[in-house]
């Protein structure tokens, strides 16, 4: 699945490419399906975007079995890992199913400096990466658009 949104939202030529994800085009993105339920403040969630490298509270050993999953996983820890509901997904229009892939790529963003401009790696010149929150209740921008009803988490 990697390889198609690659192909359709992210590269040059694709057929929804969007601007707004140039920076993905050197990033590591992992992809998951998942059919367990998800929700929150009781809305379904079907999708979500994360920062590949384990983080929070789970201590020096939960990040080390975090970390060796996911390489597990990936053969490496990417830069993003995006998850999707398989249920969803089965049931959804290609349309919606697409709005939901560029949400979760608008999560998946560039770092900027106070100025706003991008920042990259010093040590490699690739972009910074980090996760970027909701503008209001949707992102502006793109070919898709939110399918209302629903809450795409980040």
């Amino acid at each position: 699945m990697v390889e198609w949104v690659r192909a359709t939202f992210i590269e040059d030529d694709g057929k929804l490419f969007n601007p707004d994800h140039l920076h993905l085009q050197s990033a590591s993105i992992g992809m998951l399906w998942t059919n367990v339920s998800n929700s929150r403040k009781g809305r379904r969630i079907v999708g979500q975007c994360e920062e590949g490298q384990p983080s929070g509270t789970m201590g020096k050993w939960g990040k080390a079995r975090a970390e060796e999953q996911i390489v597990g996983w990936f053969g490496h820890v990417p830069d993003f890992i995006l998850t999707f509901n398989a249920d969803y997904a089965l049931s959804c229009s290609d349309a919606e199913f697409c709005a939901l892939v560029e949400h979760e790529l608008y999560h998946a963003a560039q770092e900027t400096d106070p100025f706003d401009a991008p920042k990259f790696r010093k040590s490699t010149g690739l972009p910074a990466f980090t996760l970027r929150g909701h503008d209001i209740e949707e992102f502006i921008g793109g070919c898709c658009h939110l399918v209302y009803g629903l809450r795409f988490a980040g």
